[in-house]
């Protein structure tokens, strides 16, 4: 069991590490004051082949690529026809300006780039661009209240994490446009599965309800089950087994409200006793956080085994609180990697 246990977080490691290598070689928020000056352009030609059914989507594809590395134009490992591509435009108004905007999914169907794409001035500029692990998993974008023609709305996307044997995470990614500028509000789990987790073995999945751009609603379904198979007496595992470690100690639903702060261009949770929840569940966080966060759940599970949870989690926080070693002070739950956008790994013009 030890052996299987250590080749998983193995893969694991490795799986996040690869995905962490691969985001950092491309990928963009501007807070940008004059971007007819600094953003990049994206010719008006191009914006016409896009809406032409008829372009072959491997050479627009070469031709954005060429667009926003100029200088790596004779290295990029050009897109044949034969490849597995994705090539996904939506023009829509999505900020309080009269035309619409491009939310374009370009690249290959395991690692693409979402796109936003203005009109400024009559020329198209790149406000913002990210790279993105799909995996060969249909990449996801939503727009909140996208039948109606009211302004601004907020809109989503998927983003994976990492991905392996017996674990996964992605958050969804919520913008706006205003001013110009893009601005992620928030970054909420979409799906997290760590079978074998630190302490804690994690199931959570979220549903996303959008009221208006102002409001969101986030219903978090989460299943906790121990794993601190490490800290219990070796006869007390043997009997208990079956109920320890595979049965939920907690399980349940939180419905978040979150509402845009104009200040802070955030999405914030309303309700002040739910924001240690909502911090970990999005976040990270030691076995203390998360203890403090689920108190009250873990305190009145009815698991057969809570007793013993209670005694194990304790004892542990109780060891972390007297160790001083940051790096075995915190043992993260969920955890990630988000790379970086394309304008935050490049000079502006």
């Amino acid at each position: 069991m030890i052996k299987t246990y250590l080749w998983v977080l193995y893969t694991s490691i490795i799986t996040t590490c690869l995905l962490s290598s691969c985001n950092q070689q491309k990928s963009t928020s501007t807070g940008i004051a004059s971007p007819e000056d600094t953003l990049v352009q994206i010719p008006n030609e191009w914006i016409e082949k896009l809406k032409n059914p008829q372009s072959p989507a491997h050479e627009l594809i070469n031709e954005f690529e060429a667009l926003l590395y100029p200088e790596q134009k004779d290295n990029l490992v050009k897109k044949r026809s034969t490849d597995d591509l994705l090539l996904k435009p939506t023009f829509i108004n999505v900020d309080e300006s009269p035309e619409k905007e491009l939310l374009l999914w370009i690249g290959h169907a395991q690692i693409s780039e979402f796109a936003i794409i203005k009109k400024i001035k009559d020329k198209w500029r790149l406000l913002y661009s990210k790279e993105h692990h799909t995996l060969w998993v249909a990449p996801t974008l939503r727009i909140g209240d996208s039948l109606s023609t009211s302004t601004p709305k907020v809109f989503y996307v998927a983003h994976l994490y990492g991905r392996g044997s017996g674990f996964g995470w992605g958050k969804w990614h919520f913008y706006r446009v205003e001013n110009n500028q893009v601005i992620n509000g928030l970054k909420a789990i979409s799906g997290a599965v760590d079978a074998f987790g630190h302490y804690v073995s994690t199931d959570v999945h979220t549903k996303v309800q959008i009221k208006d751009a102002n409001h969101l609603n986030i219903l978090y379904d989460y299943k906790f089950t121990f794993r601190a198979h490490n800290d219990l007496e070796e006869d007390y595992l043997c009997k208990n087994d079956s109920t320890l470690m595979w049965v939920p100690f907690i399980q349940g639903t939180i419905n978040l409200h979150y509402v845009w702060n104009s200040s802070t261009k955030k999405y914030q949770v309303a309700d002040k006793a739910l924001q240690t929840k909502e911090k970990f569940m999005n976040e990270s966080g030691s076995l203390s956080e998360f203890y403090e966060a689920f108190r009250p759940e873990i305190k009145q599970s009815t698991h057969p085994n809570r007793n013993k949870i209670i005694e194990v989690f304790e004892k542990v926080i109780a060891a972390e609180q007297k160790d001083t070693t940051p790096h075995k002070k915190v043992v993260s739950v969920f955890f990630g990697y988000n790379g970086p956008s394309y304008y935050e790994t490049r000079a502006k013009k």
